[in-house]
């Protein structure tokens, strides 16, 4: 609840009216970077997709695909029913139950989950129907002269899903406010912006210089990343979910360090583009 005040970590509050001062240049920028990029994206060329990870693709090179599409399918039936349960268990709790506040983030938390589940099942089901179908691609790298064919829909996808995970994060394990979920949304809007724009510079464009536009997108979007952590960590954690929320942030730091390391292995040629685009990237 907002009664004029934010808390801002351990130190002591910060005015609701600061702090959405502070928030608003930086999420103005990043919409207008977003919504740029996604002009560019439909102004990419197109190949297929079979072509773009240079193997031949039919059903069984697709299966990761369609392994992500249940998954996560399923993944949204169970939480979806979830939902539904735990709106019929607060109907019948006493407001002033000690109890409620956590039901209350937890159904939050499992309709962000739901949502997240049907979003990407959706695109990864769409991905796993497109092996010989044409998919809008970009081919900016960090290393001066080479050409890194990418299919970028993904990025778009992340740059929507990807601060839910924080936001469910803040609202389940720590005590943060709601001004709280902005400050670590924000950095990972931008990871996944700046992770696009990185990709997304290159020749055939007509980029200026577009290794280093690559390389500076690319360091912006690992610097985003690991400002969502910083944020994330410097939050006190609830006393009654603390060791679970210790846990559920070494695991997501681990897992989301994988994705500069995956991009970092292709441009290095120790991951092939099907093992990168298809197998990893799905994965993680």
């Amino acid at each position: 609840s907002f009664d004029g005040q934010e808390e801002s970590g351990p130190g002591g509050f910060t005015p609701a009216g600061v702090m959405t001062r502070r928030l608003a240049p930086q999420a103005l920028a990043l919409v207008a970077l977003g919504a740029w990029q996604c002009v560019k994206y439909f102004s990419h060329e197109q190949v297929k997709f079979s072509e773009l990870v240079e193997e031949d693709i039919g059903t069984g090179m697709q299966w990761p695909f369609v392994v992500a599409a249940t998954i996560f399918f399923v993944q949204f039936l169970v939480f979806f029913i979830v939902v539904v349960g735990l709106r019929v268990i607060l109907g019948f709790k006493d407001p002033g139950s000690a109890d409620i506040l956590f039901l209350t983030r937890l159904r939050e938390v499992a309709a962000m989950i739901a949502f997240i589940a049907f979003g990407s099942g959706v695109y990864y089901g769409y991905m796993a129907t497109r092996g010989h179908g044409l998919v809008n691609i970009s081919s900016g790298s960090i290393c001066q002269g080479a050409v890194e064919n990418r299919a970028t829909l993904h990025y778009i996808l992340w740059g929507c899903l990807a601060p839910l995970q924080w936001v469910m994060f803040v609202r389940l394990y720590t005590l943060g406010s709601a001004a709280d979920t902005l400050v670590a949304a924000l950095p990972t809007a931008g990871c996944m912006i700046f992770g696009l724009a990185s990709v997304s510079a290159s020749a055939s464009d007509g980029a200026w210089a577009p290794e280093w536009q690559a390389r500076m997108h690319f360091l912006l979007s690992c610097g985003c990343m690991l400002t969502t952590f910083k944020r994330v960590s410097a939050l006190p954690l609830e006393p009654h979910t603390a060791t679970a929320g210790r846990y559920y942030l070494k695991v997501k730091i681990l897992v989301w360090s994988g994705y500069p390391a995956v991009h970092l292995a292709r441009t290095f040629g120790v991951l092939t583009p099907w093992q990168e685009q298809v197998v990893a990237y799905t994965a993680l």
